[in-house]
Formats: C-alpha cells, structure tokens, sequence
C-alpha cells in the first residue's frame, strides 16, 4: 500500500470508516511451552522468516485496535517511506520475553487480555472460559492477517492450559509446543524469580491447573511442579487435537537446526492448504545461541531435580 493510501485509510479510521475483513482463513499459529523453554526465541526465529505476520512492540501499544495499530506502524516504519527509519527488528535478544526496537517480536499480552476474564497465564475454569471472547479474538487478527497478506503467528500462552477448548473455539488454529530439557528450564525459572521477583521465594509467571497445591509447597518444588505440570497440560491436550493441527518443537533442536524447523513446519501449512513462503532461508538468523549451561549452584540444581522426580513420580 502506498503513503497516500495509508494516509487516506488513517484518515477514514478517524471518522469512523472501517475496512471490510474478508474471511481468507489463513490458519493461525500460537506458540505454548513452559515459561523460560524457548517461546521468545521460536517466535523471534518466526517472525524474522518472512512468512507471517506477527506482534511487534509498535503494534502491541496500539493494541486497542488492530485496523489503527497496522497503519500506525506502516506509516512510522515502512522503510520506503522514510518518515522514521530503522533497522531493529529481530535481533535475537530479549529479557523474559520483552524485547527492544518497535520491529522486535512482542508476547502481545496487552493484546490478548482484551478478550481474556484473566491478566495472567493460567487455567481458565469452564465460567472463565465463557467470558472468553474468541469471536472478537479472531476478528481482529483477520485484521492483521489481511493487512500483511500473511498467516498470523504469535505466543499462545493465555490458551496453553486449555488448548482443547481453543481448538474447538478458533478458526484452523496450529499449535506450536516447544519443549526444553527440564533442568534447563527450572534453573532459569529459579534465576528468573530472584531477578524479577526480588526472591527464589516468590511466584512468577504462569500458574498451571495445580497452582493452589503448589503455591504451599516449597520454592524447589514450586519450579519443578510449574514445569512438570505445565508440559502435562500441554501434552495431554494435544493428544485430542489433529496432527495436522500441532507440532512438537525441541528447544535442542531449534538452536541446533532452525532450518529444520521452518521445514516441518512448511510441510503442517502444507496439510491445512496453505503454503507459507520464506524469505532466503539459507539466510535465516545463526543468532540463536543455545542456553543450555549450568549457571547455578550445584546444591540448588540437585534440589530442583529431587522435587523434579518426586512429583513425576507422584503424578
């Protein structure tokens, strides 16, 4: 779309004039996985493919609406204009999940709580998941599919507990579970919850089905439950949902082989009749490092994983 035609689209969002979204189902891709297992850097890898579009910190503060917020960032960044030029966009670093430059992928959290009874990531009860509004949901991300052209992706994370019932409530979704050697992941919750929580003590993010056991337990126990139980929902539920609908990517395997990944994925669009096309994927980012190095203290790491297999063993 031209400056002039962004312009003109801006100009009659203001006076109340609202393009008509027709209905080209492109399938929807939403990444779940445990807190601290790779979301941030699949979606970065993603998003920086070419293939669809995606949540950008510029987006997300205008995330009141869609049919504003892609104008918006056209008419600020669109490098053919030149009114603001830049040349952040995914650069592979994030800090649990925020990311810098208005280009950079966004978890969209401000976003998705527009149509969500709940501000965290949880289980939603059945009543809960009534006041969920999916219809306005996907009304608005049809607005940015049509806008780019491009299949949406983004973290589903607000959905991960109650996959089924999402499947069920949206059109054609595509689920996209990352999965990281367990140790790896509980030493960074542990890491994450002195950081951003001021104490190894303290809850941070998000709350499986389990929580209201877990939150009396102690602090090992809390971080081995969040991931034994967060990965159970996960895979549970997708034992329900069609293998054209879901794909299971390794942590391990993402930072060896990303290409791979792009591949296997291609080939599930492939199965819903869609057929995503890449950018250069011979270009595609060698950023991604792999996170996997012992960082903690050897006492700590042995606690995180007798909790670990207590609770496997008890589930």
């Amino acid at each position: 779309m031209k400056e002039i035609d962004l312009i003109n689209t801006f100009s009659s969002l203001v006076n109340g004039e609202h393009e008509k979204v027709t209905d080209k189902k492109y399938p929807s891709t939403y990444i779940v996985g445990c807190p601290r297992s790779g979301t941030t850097a699949l979606l970065q890898l993603l998003s920086q493919s070419g293939a669809f579009a995606y949540p950008t910190n510029c987006l997300t503060r205008f995330s009141a609406s869609m049919s504003y917020a892609t104008v918006i960032q056209e008419l600020l960044f669109n490098e053919e204009f030149g009114f603001i030029r830049t040349t952040d966009t995914i650069d592979f670093n994030s800090e649990y999940g925020r990311s810098s430059g208005p280009l950079n992928a966004n978890e969209f959290f401000h976003f998705y709580r527009r149509f969500f009874p709940n501000t965290d990531i949880k289980h939603l009860n059945k009543t809960e998941l009534t006041q969920v509004d999916c219809e306005g949901l996907e009304a608005e991300l049809k607005v940015l599919s049509q806008f780019y052209n491009k299949p949406f992706i983004s973290k589903g994370l607000m959905m991960q507990y109650n996959l089924e019932y999402f499947y069920r409530k949206l059109d054609k979704p595509i689920f996209l579970h990352i999965k990281r050697n367990e140790l790896f992941v509980m030493q960074s919750i542990y890491k994450a919850r002195v950081k951003e929580k001021k104490s190894a003590n303290n809850w941070w993010s998000a709350k499986p089905k389990q929580f209201e056991t877990l939150k009396d337990m102690d602090k090992f126990s809390q971080i081995a439950g969040q991931v034994l139980y967060t990965n159970n929902a996960i895979e549970n539920a997708l034992l329900n949902i069609p293998d054209k609908s879901k794909l299971i990517v390794s942590y391990e395997d993402l930072v060896r082989d990303p290409l791979e990944v792009l591949i296997k994925l291609k080939e599930k669009y492939l199965q819903n009749g869609y057929e995503l096309h890449f950018e250069d994927m011979q270009k595609i980012s060698k950023k991604l490092k792999n996170g996997n190095v012992i960082t903690l203290d050897e006492q700590i790491l042995t606690q995180l994983k007798l909790a670990y297999k207590k609770l496997a063993k008890n589930k």
